[in-house]
C-alpha cells in the first residue's frame, strides 16, 4: 500500500509540473483545469505524505489567479482602469495581492509619466500637473512623481518668465548653452536589467553630473531591444532629484 502511495505521489507530481508548465505558457485556464483534477485526486487520499503536495497544488492554484488578474493589469492602460482593479485586491486573500498592488502602482507611475511627458512637451503644463496628481493619489509620496511635479512647476514658471520678457534671442543663446553644459556634464554612471518570472522588464540606472554647476530636469532617452536586436520600446524618462548638484549622482527607472 505504501509502494502505492509513493507511485501515485510520483504521477501526481509529475501532473504539478505540466501545470507548471501551462502557466508559464500563460494557460491559465487549462492550467486550472489541472489543478481541480489534481485537488480531488489528493482528496481520495488519506495519508500524511499527500500534505506537502496539497500545499505545493494550492500555491500553484494561487499563482493561476495571480497569472491571471496580472494579464488583465497589462491590458489596462488609463489610471481610472487601474485603480479600479486595485479596489479588487482588497477583496482577495493571497500574500501575492501586495505583489499585484505593487504592479498596479508601478505601471501607474509609468502611465502619469509617459502622459505627462507628452503634455509637457506640447507646453500644457496644467494638463500634466493633473495627471500626474491623478498618480498621486494613488502612489502617495513617489519619488518619482514627485520630482516630475516639480520639474513641471519649474518649467512651467520659466516659460511664463520667458514669454513675459520677451527677450526671445537672450533665451535662445541662453538655453543653447545650458543644454551643451547638460550634454558635456551629464553622463551615464550604470544601467542594469532585471527580468522578472511574469516577463517584466525592471531597468534601473544613475547618472553623475561630472560639471562645475546643478543640473536640472534631466531627461534619459532609450531604446529596449530583444535578445535578436528587434526594438521592443522607444522612450523617455525623468532622472530624479530633478536638481542634481555638481559630483552628484541621480536615478532614473523604468518597466517594459
Amino acid at each position: 500500500k505504501e509502494q502505492e502511495i509513493i507511485n501515485t505521489l510520483i504521477d501526481l507530481n509529475e501532473d504539478l509540473h505540466e501545470v507548471e508548465k501551462k502557466m508559464i505558457n500563460e494557460d491559465f485556464d487549462n492550467a486550472q483545469k489541472e489543478i481541480n483534477l489534481l485537488k480531488r485526486q489528493i482528496d481520495l487520499n488519506r495519508s500524511p505524505l499527500f500534505v506537502n503536495l496539497l500545499n505545493q497544488v494550492e500555491q500553484a492554484e494561487t499563482s493561476v489567479k495571480v497569472g491571471e488578474i496580472k494579464g488583465k493589469i497589462n491590458q489596462l492602460t488609463t489610471i481610472d482602469e487601474l485603480a479600479d482593479k486595485l479596489s479588487t485586491l482588497y477583496s482577495l486573500n493571497i500574500q501575492e495581492a501586495s505583489e499585484l498592488k505593487q504592479q498596479i502602482y508601478t505601471k501607474m507611475v509609468m502611465i502619469s509619466s509617459t502622459e505627462a511627458e507628452k503634455s509637457l512637451e506640447a507646453k500644457h503644463f496644467n494638463q500634466a500637473v493633473l495627471v500626474v496628481d491623478a498618480a498621486l493619489q494613488y502612489v502617495v509620496n513617489n519619488e518619482k512623481l514627485l520630482s516630475l511635479k516639480e520639474r513641471i512647476i519649474t518649467e512651467k514658471a520659466s516659460f511664463e518668465k520667458e514669454e513675459q520678457e520677451r527677450i526671445e534671442k537672450a533665451m535662445k543663446v541662453a538655453k543653447a548653452e545650458e543644454e551643451r553644459n547638460l550634454t558635456k556634464a551629464v553622463q551615464l554612471v550604470s544601467i542594469k536589467l532585471k527580468v522578472d518570472k511574469y516577463g517584466d522588464a525592471y531597468i534601473e540606472g544613475k547618472v553623475k553630473n561630472s560639471g562645475t554647476k546643478p543640473a536640472y530636469s534631466i531627461i534619459v532617452e532609450f531604446t529596449v531591444v530583444d535578445k535578436n536586436g528587434k526594438k521592443v520600446e522607444d522612450g523617455k524618462t525623468n532622472v530624479f532629484p530633478n536638481k542634481l548638484q555638481p559630483g552628484k549622482t541621480g536615478d532614473f527607472e523604468h518597466v517594459t
